[in-house]
């Protein structure tokens, strides 16, 4: 198997995960609602949220596994939400706020993610 792990962006769906590639990657560490894994072939870190019902689960790249439950993801959710969907021209509907709303929002992407949105 090629290793995919450098062509991967930092941030995936674990929905959008292949088994070859969940396959490859060996478990190293659990703490909390998340585990770290090990690529196999190229010793890259990846965190992924353990299954919960009420949560999305994404697989994360770490570049550094101090702390490596404490990372935010948060920065790179609201990317992919903006990048998927896009933004309209109108602005969010929150009083005060002058961010434009994502496309099949009537909020912007702060105040979406705020709200629960995750994809």
């Amino acid at each position: 198997m090629n290793c995919p792990c450098a062509d991967l962006p930092k941030l995936i769906p674990y929905d959008e995960l292949s088994k070859d590639f969940l396959n490859n990657l060996e478990k190293i560490d659990t703490q909390g609602w998340y585990e770290l894994y090990k690529c196999r072939e190229c010793n890259q870190y990846w965190r992924i949220n353990i299954w919960d019902k009420y949560q999305s689960r994404f697989a994360v790249k770490i570049d550094n596994i101090e702390n490596w439950q404490k990372y935010d993801e948060s920065e790179l959710i609201k990317e992919m939400i903006v990048n998927k969907r896009g933004l309209q021209e109108k602005n969010c509907i929150m009083s005060g706020c002058k961010n434009k709303r994502l496309r099949q929002s009537v909020y912007c992407i702060d105040h979406a993610y705020e709200n629960g949105l995750r994809k």
